[in-house]
């Protein structure tokens, strides 16, 4: 049987906390409203597919690998994460033999 989103994100979050990661992390709950929660708190399948298209991106994976794997059907969030952490074509040039 498939599992509901909130009943996987609320399994991730118990695993965490049973890890013991409870570290706390400031978080913005409104806009000028921040609270500090434990990370386990945190943590969701949204996170780790971000989480996980961030270190394909630093690893030099293709965009529209990384697109397929995380399910994206446009580029927006590819060159969103792209520019967060200023991967740039002109990295790919230094790669060309």
């Amino acid at each position: 049987p498939k599992m509901t989103g909130q009943v996987f994100n609320r399994g991730i979050k118990d695993l965490g906390e049973k890890l013991g990661w409870t570290e706390l992390i400031r978080f913005r709950k409104d806009i000028n409203e921040f609270v500090m929660m434990p990370f386990y708190d945190m943590l969701c399948s949204s996170v780790g597919r971000h989480t996980f298209a961030t270190r394909a991106l630093l690893n030099g994976t293709p965009h529209n690998i990384i697109m397929g794997w995380c399910g994206w059907s446009n580029s927006s969030m590819i060159f969103y994460y792209s520019e967060k952490i200023k991967v740039q074509s002109t990295d790919w040039m230094s790669k060309i033999k």
